[in-house]
């Protein structure tokens, strides 16, 4: 006999990159309410709300990647200045050309 309960949505499931850009777009969202905002996205507020405490506010977005091609040894006379947080290397570096990015 089939059951008379009808079947209930499947909750979608959004991507940390969805949910951030949620975030983002509810801080641009000049004067809306979390309540508003929540129903506009179709979103419930304490989703929202569970988001805001595992993500924080919306973090600022990153800039670009930008590569960074060593052909040898820097000049004494060279110098590069530049301010970073992270430095991600891609492949195979020796000793001489590391030290020369971090002298």
């Amino acid at each position: 006999m089939a059951s008379n309960n009808t079947a209930k949505s499947a909750k979608k499931q959004h991507t940390p990159a969805e949910i951030i850009q949620f975030l983002r777009g509810f801080e641009d969202s000049e004067g809306l309410s979390v309540r508003a905002y929540c129903e506009k996205i179709g979103v419930n507020t304490g989703t929202f709300h569970y988001w805001r405490k595992k993500f924080g506010e919306a973090p600022e977005p990153q800039t670009d990647f930008i590569p960074l091609e060593i052909t040898g040894i820097p000049q004494p006379e060279a110098s590069l200045q530049m301010e970073v947080k992270v430095i991600k290397i891609y492949g195979h570096l020796c000793l001489e050309q590391l030290k020369a990015i971090l002298s």
